[in-house]
């Protein structure tokens, strides 16, 4: 019984290794500028280099949260095709990318304001699969996609040109604009007065 135990565990040697995708460097870029860019859809799809992902179709806001990308990672010999859209976002601190359709996942961005830069760290909690997958999955995914963050980070620290900051910019100016235009439609100030009246009775 216990060889059989025994030949068993020898025979997953990745049973105590997490899935998670996880990678922190240290950039010259200030914080706010790097959750700016990160829920900025255009701006994302330079930070991934070859192969890591091979299509990038940006929807509907293009930038901030509610941001949607259609986008297919592809990691060594991964292939994964789903809707990225820009969730949580807190300025200067946290970015949330919520990857929705058939084995979507949650990517976190986290930030810290350090003298001269931010460190900047990435988090995707994943599950591994089973065999025989697994032992691809560690031995060639998991580092590749791993490598592929790390390489956006320093993309991230990498400046930007004028035309690509006026380009973000503009972009930035849109989205609010964007908001603002719903904000003051007939039916937002319908629901307003809507809502204000749904109280209890004045006595």
């Amino acid at each position: 019984m216990w060889w059989w135990v025994a030949a068993a565990i020898a025979g997953n040697p990745y049973q105590d290794r997490s899935a998670d995708v996880v990678a922190s460097l240290r950039i010259d870029t200030p914080a706010d500028r790097v959750t700016r860019a990160l829920s900025d859809l255009p701006r994302v799809a330079g930070l991934f280099g070859e192969g890591c992902l091979v299509k990038w179709q940006v929807g509907i806001p293009e930038s901030g949260p509610g941001a949607r990308a259609r986008v297919t990672y592809t990691p060594h010999l991964m292939q994964r095709r789903l809707t990225l859209v820009v969730g949580e976002v807190r300025p200067g601190t946290r970015v949330v990318w919520e990857h929705e359709g058939k084995g979507g996942f949650e990517t976190w961005w986290t930030v810290e304001a350090v003298p001269g830069g931010s460190v900047v760290s990435v988090e995707v909690p994943l599950e591994a699969p089973g065999w025989p997958l697994r032992r691809l999955y560690f031995e060639d995914i998991h580092p590749a996609w791993t490598d592929c963050y790390a390489r956006a980070i320093r993309a991230l620290g990498a400046p930007l040109t004028d035309d690509a900051m006026a380009e973000a910019a503009a972009r930035e100016e849109a989205a609010c604009e964007g908001a603002d235009a719903r904000e003051a439609s007939p039916e937002a100030r319908l629901d307003a007065r809507s809502q204000e009246t749904d109280g209890p009775p004045a006595r």
